[in-house]
């Protein structure tokens, strides 16, 4: 019997080691999860990125009447934009809306743009939405 625990023991602690040295490796790619959800905003008629505005995402209560606004977070000079993750995923049906907040002349640069999120969520290289709004024609 002492000669078979032995034999068993080194397959034993190296079994032991290798399970535990895989948790602590793999414990990183499982559990770190990005917090949020990357967007870009561009041009309907030829996919620049719009350079400035807002996105905001918000639930509406058509009962009662009324909007929760989840979060606004500003759109950077190349078009993108960056939500937390938990606004999209955590919410009952959310929606996004894309505004301006550059005017010429009293006139917005592009169009309010809302939708539900789910519309937008298209995965397209390093952006998880892609939100397409048309330039206000009044400006030409």
């Amino acid at each position: 019997m002492k000669k078979v625990i032995i034999k068993i023991f080194p397959f034993l602690f190296l079994a032991i080691l290798f399970s535990s040295y895989s948790e602590i490796t793999n414990a990183g790619v499982t559990e770190v999860k990005p917090d949020y959800i990357y967007g870009k905003v561009v041009y309907s008629d030829n996919n620049n990125p719009v350079n400035t505005g807002f996105v905001k995402i918000y639930l509406t209560d058509e009962f009662n009447n009324e909007i929760k606004i989840l979060c606004i977070e500003k759109i950077g000079g190349n078009g993108v934009f960056r939500i937390p993750k938990e606004y999209v995923l955590n919410s009952d049906h959310p929606k996004i809306m894309a505004y301006a907040n550059d005017y010429d002349n009293a006139n917005p640069l592009f169009k309010t743009f809302t939708s539900d999120i789910s519309s937008v969520m298209k995965k397209s290289g390093d952006y998880d939405m892609i939100i397409s709004v048309d330039r206000n024609m009044k400006l030409k």
